[in-house]
């Protein structure tokens, strides 16, 4: 019995074995499909480790993770997947806002573009979306910007009276923004929170701060960023997970703050020259000399430069004196005026490599490269301040009407008007218009303003010409109706060129 047994089960370990030489064919055994997985892996069929934001199947194998669907009901985000990395406390209403559909279609198909403006930022094209899929603060927040870029869009060309009642729109907006901020406040409370998160969570309350004119409390927010920055260099781990978000979201921050720090208030109590040093550290730290690969590290750069300049215009004018101001450079530190020719080469040498390449595809983008030419000579006069020739406003001018031109065309193929997070043609324009002492450069910033209706940030088109028309009117011998702190010194008088 017992050598039957054996001789048996030898039998079917050799058909085995035989069976498994015979077969010519090699199956593959595919994952449990999944419907939470990442697009690479869904279009790759394969089982997805579903780590957020990129999925490690991915990034482990050099591959490029294109990030999770946005769910836009919550009750399915809720039941697809117990182990996201959000807290349990944390959950949506039982019922969706009937206007969260329309207003997520509305971020990814407009305000994604218009923030993303003429840079290339992986932040507005791709990652807000992959945070937006595990993170409800950041959900709310992509609403509440969608909200206000359409409700501005509606309303925009309205007359200007002031409304007692905010729009549908309007209100949904704010909803959702409180409601991002209360989720964030509630997590970090309750446990750790990822520094990832935290972060871009920060970027989208500024902007919409900046959006609705809070200047305020786009402040708390931007400082809450750069003192997350600092805590994260302090640790000097270069090669850490924090170290990697510094480097992700400072270019964005830096940029935010720029705009922020025009309408911070000399008697507002806040330490402007501190403001300034922070804003510096979060600058890039590149050599001078390292030439760009994008339009965005140029722009980095010239943020980083700008910082510089204002930081040591804010600490050290007091201690400018008429021998300086008469001097070659003015009151413009030497470093800084090499720095800025410095920037100006490497840009037109990137111009120039750029142009060698395929048409369709080169990184250069024409009104990107003019609205960084225009901040360069922003900051270029900044630096010099009194010594500024009057080419130099004629100059700036010149490029804004370049850049309108662009707008007249972006006009025609969307018919709203720019909505942006970031600068553009205001502030240029504005400057231009307060500091130079020629009325017909006054005149002609008008007239630009007049045709590129829009927002950037806290500046806003028609704002920008009241500011402008006061200026006018200040030079007739009547009193301006607005104010903006930046072009004001300490004691409330007139800063000019």
């Amino acid at each position: 019995m017992s050598d039957h047994s054996s001789s048996s089960e030898a039998r079917k370990a050799k058909s085995s074995k035989e069976a498994k030489v015979k077969s010519p064919h090699r199956y593959r055994i595919c994952g449990t499909p999944v419907r939470t997985g990442c697009r690479t892996c869904k279009i790759r069929r394969v089982k997805c480790g579903e780590e957020r934001p990129f999925c490690k199947r991915c990034t482990s194998t050099g591959r490029h993770c294109d990030g999770y669907e946005v769910i836009t009901d919550p009750r399915k985000q809720n039941a697809t997947k117990k182990q996201l990395s959000i807290h349990v406390g944390v959950q949506f209403g039982t019922r969706e806002d009937p206007l969260e559909p329309a207003m997520l279609d509305f971020f990814r198909t407009f305000t994604a573009a218009e923030f993303a403006g003429d840079f290339s930022t992986e932040f507005w094209e791709r990652r807000v979306f992959q945070a937006a899929t595990i993170e409800p603060s950041i959900r709310h927040g992509i609403l509440a910007l969608g909200a206000i870029h359409k409700n501005y869009t509606e309303t925009y060309q309205q007359p200007r009276a002031v409304s007692k009642e905010p729009t549908p729109t309007q209100a949904f907006a704010f909803r959702q923004y409180t409601k991002a901020i209360q989720i964030l406040r509630e997590s970090i409370v309750r446990e750790p929170y990822s520094l990832d998160m935290t972060l871009i969570s920060c970027i989208l309350f500024i902007c919409f701060d900046c959006l609705v004119g809070d200047q305020a409390a786009a402040l708390v927010h931007l400082k809450s960023g750069l003192k997350i920055l600092d805590d994260i260099h302090a640790t000097n781990a270069p090669s850490s997970v924090a170290a990697q978000c510094a480097r992700d979201y400072s270019p964005l921050l830096l940029v935010l703050g720029g705009q922020i720090a025009a309408f911070i208030n000399p008697n507002a109590g806040v330490d402007r020259g501190a403001f300034w040093a922070a804003m510096k550290r979060a600058g890039c730290s590149t050599s001078q000399f390292t030439p760009f690969q994008s339009l965005e590290e140029a722009r980095y750069s010239l943020r980083t430069l700008g910082a510089d300049i204002l930081h040591a215009r804010q600490t050290n004018w007091k201690y400018v004196t008429e021998e300086i101001v008469t001097s070659e450079f003015g009151p413009m530190i030497r470093s800084h005026y090499m720095a800025l020719k410095n920037w100006s080469h490497r840009l037109d040498a990137f111009i120039e490599r750029s142009a060698n390449s395929d048409p369709i595809t080169r990184p250069v983008r024409i009104r990107g490269v003019s609205i960084l030419k225009a901040h360069h000579l922003l900051f270029s006069m900044n630096a010099a301040e009194p010594h500024t020739p009057a080419w130099k406003y004629e100059e700036i001018l010149d490029l804004s009407e370049v850049l309108v031109l662009e707008d007249k065309a972006y006009w025609v193929s969307q018919p709203m008007p720019r909505f942006m997070v970031d600068t553009g043609v205001i502030v240029p324009l504005v400057y231009t218009a307060v500091r130079s002492p020629d009325i017909e450069h006054k005149k002609r910033a008008i007239g630009i303003l007049e045709q590129a209706p829009g927002r950037e940030g806290l500046w806003d088109t028609r704002c920008a010409i009241d500011i402008v028309e006061g200026e006018l009117a200040t030079a007739g011998g009547h009193t301006p109706r607005l104010r903006i702190p930046y072009f004001y010194d300490e004691e409330g008088k007139m800063r000019r060129g």
